[in-house]
């Protein structure tokens, strides 16, 4: 898309309706698409239309990337993209490598860039599957650990709720009743003992219980 085109186009946008295939180039409003904007719809139109012709495809939007007016920032922007994407697909390689040719570097210097870019782009890719992993590794122990608290069922908070409860009413009356009988003071302290030897020993068995769990788990 040469020059004279953008600028009738732009000027007259309505000629994008009469002739569609401007539809891959500009905006509705006249406006031409950047390069990255063309190269993620190819990748839309491609992955949305498995039955598609690729090498068509790729010939139009080769086309309509390369014969336009190419600038240093464009050229960059590409370079950017495959850095930071990763991506292996070779018709954005050749984008760039085309503008590399239409300046003023020489076969050498261009062959070294695209193997840096490509270097870059291995780099990105090898970085993201280690994302990826780490992620569900993540994941992983977020499951297991939330085996380990799952709540309680109903029925087991009923019965800790009723053996309080018995506890609870035994120590009252036992506090009630040792206002009547001798020694009031130790049967007290008694039954605080007691209490605290049960709280004690309700904190063993939910440790020994969670022991016993962490073991299952190792031997998963």
């Amino acid at each position: 898309m040469n020059y004279i085109t953008e600028k009738y186009v732009k000027e007259a946008p309505e000629t994008i309706k009469e002739i569609p295939v401007l539809q891959f180039a500009f905006h509705s409003d006249g406006t031409r698409k950047d390069i990255i904007q063309l190269i993620q719809d190819r990748e839309n139109l491609i992955g949305n239309n498995r039955s598609i012709d690729i090498q068509q495809v790729d010939d139009l939007y080769r086309t309509i990337a390369n014969y336009r007016s190419i600038t240093k920032e464009e050229t960059l922007n590409i370079w950017d993209y495959i850095e930071k994407t990763g991506t292996n697909d070779e018709f954005v390689f050749d984008l760039l490598q085309f503008r590399l040719e239409k300046s003023n570097l020489t076969e050498e210097q261009i062959s070294k860039v695209m193997g840096d870019i490509r270097t870059a782009a291995t780099k990105t890719m090898e970085q993201k599957g280690e994302q990826e992993l780490e992620h569900e590794h993540e994941e992983s122990i977020k499951d297991e650990v939330g085996d380990e608290f799952q709540p309680e069922t109903e029925n087991k908070k009923q019965e800790e709720q009723q053996v309080e409860t018995m506890w609870m009413n035994r120590f009252q009356s036992w506090d009630r009743n040792s206002i009547n009988l001798p020694n009031m003071a130790k049967r007290k302290e008694e039954a605080v003992r007691l209490m605290q030897n049960i709280e004690k020993q309700r904190d063993q068995q939910e440790k020994q219980e969670e022991q016993g769990e962490q073991d299952d788990s190792t031997n998963r």
